[in-house]
C-alpha cells in the first residue's frame, strides 16, 4: 500500500534529518578541498541539518517562500550555518587564490544596511507595461468610468481627470465604453 504523498514527504523529511552518511555540501564540485585536510574542518552534517531544519520550522506553513527571500531571512535573524571550521582550506580553483576564508571578513553594519537599501529600492518598483492616457472633461466622469462594472477591469485613475489604459486592453475598453454611451475618438499620438 502506497503512503500518501504527504505522509511520504513528511517520511522522507525524517529519514534525511537522522542519516550522517551523505553530505549535500560534497555535491559543490566547484569548492575544493572538501576532501583531504578540509575533511576534517568540516562540520557534523546532522548539526547543519538540524540547524536548517529549525529555520524552516519558522517558516509560515502552505506557502512558498523564494529562495531569496528566505536566505535574506536566514541573515537578518542571526542564523548562521557553518559548513567549516577551517575555511581557509576549502578554495574555488588553486588554494591561496580561491580560499572561502575570504569571503568569512567583516562588513561593517553601514555598509550591509547600504546593500539591503539598495536591494530594496531594486524591488521597490516594477515595469507594468505601456498604456494610453485618456483625459476626462470632468473628475466626476473619470471616476464613473473607472468604477462602472463594464469598463474598471480595463482601467485605472491616474489623476483626477486621467484615465490609465493598458495597450492590451484598449480594444476591450473602448467596447465597454461604447456600452456605457461613450466613444473615445481615434487619436494619431
Amino acid at each position: 500500500m502506497q503512503e500518501p504523498p504527504a505522509k511520504a514527504l513528511q517520511t522522507a523529511w525524517k529519514r534525511w534529518l537522522q542519516t550522517k552518511t551523505f553530505d549535500e555540501f560534497r555535491r559543490i564540485d566547484a569548492i575544493e578541498g572538501q576532501t583531504g585536510r578540509g575533511a576534517n574542518g568540516m562540520t557534523d552534517v546532522a548539526w547543519r541539518r538540524d540547524a536548517i531544519a529549525s529555520v524552516l520550522a519558522e517558516c509560515p506553513v502552505g506557502k512558498w517562500i523564494l529562495f531569496n527571500e528566505f536566505s535574506t531571512y536566514v541573515v537578518a535573524t542571526g542564523h548562521k550555518f557553518e559548513v567549516t571550521e577551517e575555511p581557509y582550506y576549502l578554495y574555488i580553483g588553486e588554494l591561496g587564490y580561491g580560499s572561502l576564508s575570504d569571503l568569512e571578513r567583516h562588513i561593517p553594519q553601514t555598509v550591509q544596511q547600504f546593500l539591503a537599501d539598495v536591494k530594496e529600492r531594486s524591488n521597490s518598483l516594477q515595469d507594468l507595461g505601456t498604456v494610453k492616457l485618456i483625459e476626462c472633461t470632468s473628475a466626476h466622469l473619470a471616476l464613473l468610468i473607472a468604477n462602472d462594472s463594464r469598463t474598471k477591469k480595463f482601467c485605472q485613475l491616474a489623476g483626477d481627470r486621467t484615465l490609465a489604459v493598458p495597450l492590451g486592453q484598449e480594444t476591450k475598453f473602448r467596447t465597454a465604453l461604447r456600452q456605457m454611451g461613450y466613444v473615445l475618438p481615434q487619436s494619431d499620438k
